[in-house]
């Protein structure tokens, strides 16, 4: 990340996180309901599979669905979240029906439920 004066220092990266600390995306687990709620809004939502066991997925909800500009960008936007931690059948489905190998995979989805 480069600013009008050169490159983005730690500090500057260290203060826009703490900005961010306390803030995260509102992820809301993913079930049938919700899904088709999303899709009744027709605004842009956002599918993320993750696992517990996942260290990329850590990362991501550590520092990229905690960055500012992250949560800035995603005003309007629904979050679901699958847990693939311990998948069940109903998992299962989901990852089949959204064709979902591993974890994390995210899906993005625009207002008419089409995916990007």
């Amino acid at each position: 990340m480069e600013s009008r004066e050169g490159p983005a220092t730690v500090d500057d990266l260290a203060s826009r996180s703490a900005v961010a600390a306390g803030a995260a995306l509102p992820w809301q687990p993913f079930s049938t309901d919700a899904y088709d709620a999303a899709r009744r809004r027709r605004a842009p939502f956002v599918i993320e599979f993750r696992a517990d066991w996942c260290a990329p997925c850590r990362e991501m909800e550590g520092r990229t669905f905690r960055d500012s500009h992250v949560i800035e960008a995603s005003d309007g936007v629904s979050f679901l979240t699958v847990d693939m931690t311990e998948p069940d059948d109903f998992i299962e489905r989901v990852l089949r029906s959204f064709r979902v190998a591993a974890a994390p995979t995210t899906i993005f989805f625009d207002s008419k439920g089409q995916e990007w």
